[in-house]
């Protein structure tokens, strides 16, 4: 896919997507830990509605796990990120990153 597709865009899950894909992250390591989030949240009641589950700050440790340091460097001008800002309600598209956490952070 990385030798046919020059730029990658999406918002939430599909943005994660595209950037274990550009970063060359395995999609059997997503699945993998994809599982055990899924598994934690059917311990709530009311799965991810459940305000004591942690979806996002289960998926953003992932991303931190698995990404490399440099993964900023490989999405820049190839990661297309949509996201609304709250302040404006301005809908912004994404392609740089300074660092890691940016990279990780500009999801949210």
């Amino acid at each position: 896919m990385l030798d046919t597709a020059h730029r990658f865009a999406g918002t939430s899950a599909g943005a994660v997507i595209a950037a274990l894909v550009i970063c060359g992250i395995e999609m059997e390591e997503y699945l993998r830990v994809l599982n055990m989030g899924l598994a934690e949240v059917k311990k709530f009641f009311l799965g991810p509605l459940s305000p004591s589950c942690k979806m996002v700050q289960m998926m953003r440790q992932f991303l931190y796990d698995v990404l490399p340091e440099d993964s900023y460097k490989a999405a820049t001008g190839k990661l297309h990120v949509s996201l609304t800002r709250v302040t404006d309600g301005e809908n912004v598209v994404v392609s740089e990153y300074r660092s890691k956490e940016e990279l990780i952070e500009v999801r949210h």
